[in-house]
């Protein structure tokens, strides 16, 4: 990854659906303050988690950062914090080897990013069994509907009940009825996606849930609205392409990185045609 990018990352999926949020919400009542500008694509793990600080420098009295700069000289200053960060991304990358007991006293979890994607999970395997009842009639009808339901309920709890409070206004308001609810939530870009590969794995009734299918609709429910090109495996190809997401989304899909070079060289000879 450094030597194809630099480390270049997309912003975290929380932040761009609370970007969407705003913006669909602002159709109705503005916010104030407005949340800030996030660059979509940054540098390293900071930026994919939303933390817009860089490295400091913390002496006895607090950020001695300013001093430490003053002292060293801004060129090896510089120089010094460079190599930092490359290192933070590579050991980011690699994770910890023997200095895990010291992390863990420091209160370093790796459990807990993946109990939330098991619990997430657990959530949507519930969701299948209860989709099972009734001779599984919601399968084969308005199963859509359901996972708009699920996804403004679920996926946005907190977010949505702040982002109305803001605003004074109400869910009945913003769903005024079935098709101003659709429209609502299906609005924003990521959150689209993410119903529609929702949606294609409940219609299978004997579908086992993982933790690695909810990375999987996390990375392309930010990669298909916000990428020009998205590569991906077979299951996940031949989903995106039904739904017809890649003309939707005006994104390139394709199933193997091998193909990559010749779509990146068709994508930079249109976007040069497309200059005036």
């Amino acid at each position: 990854m450094e030597e194809l990018t630099d480390f270049a990352t997309l912003v975290s999926r929380v932040i761009i659906m609370e970007l969407e949020l705003e913006a669909t919400l602002n159709q109705f009542v503005a916010a104030q303050p407005p949340l800030p500008a996030v660059a979509l694509v940054g540098r390293g793990v900071r930026h994919a988690f939303g933390i817009k600080s860089g490295l400091r420098i913390m002496g006895p009295e607090g950020d001695a950062t300013v001093q430490v700069r003053q002292r060293m000289g801004p060129e090896h200053f510089d120089a010094f914090v460079a190599n930092a960060n490359l290192l933070l991304e590579r050991s980011a990358l690699r994770g910890p080897t023997d200095e895990v007991p010291a992390l863990q006293q420091h209160g370093w979890n790796p459990a807990g990013a993946a109990a939330v994607a098991i619990k997430r999970a657990e959530e949507e395997q519930a969701q299948s069994g209860r989709l099972n009842e009734e001779g599984g009639r919601w399968r084969r009808g308005r199963l859509r509907d359901v996972i708009v339901a699920r996804e403004l309920l679920i996926e946005f709890q907190n977010m949505l009940s702040r982002a109305l409070a803001v605003r004074a206004l109400t869910l009945e308001q913003v769903g005024s009825s079935l098709e101003a609810a659709r429209a609502f939530i299906r609005s924003m870009p990521s959150t689209e996606v993410s119903i529609e590969i929702k949606t294609a794995w409940h219609r299978n009734s004997d579908k086992r849930w993982t933790p690695n299918d909810i990375y999987d609709i996390d990375a392309l429910s930010l990669a298909m609205p916000y990428c020009d090109i998205v590569v991906t495996e077979k299951a996940c190809h031949h989903l995106l392409n039904a739904a017809r997401l890649g003309e939707r989304m005006r994104t390139a899909i394709l199933r193997r990185l091998d193909d990559l070079p010749a779509a990146i060289a068709r994508f930079a000879s249109a976007a040069s045609e497309s200059r005036p």
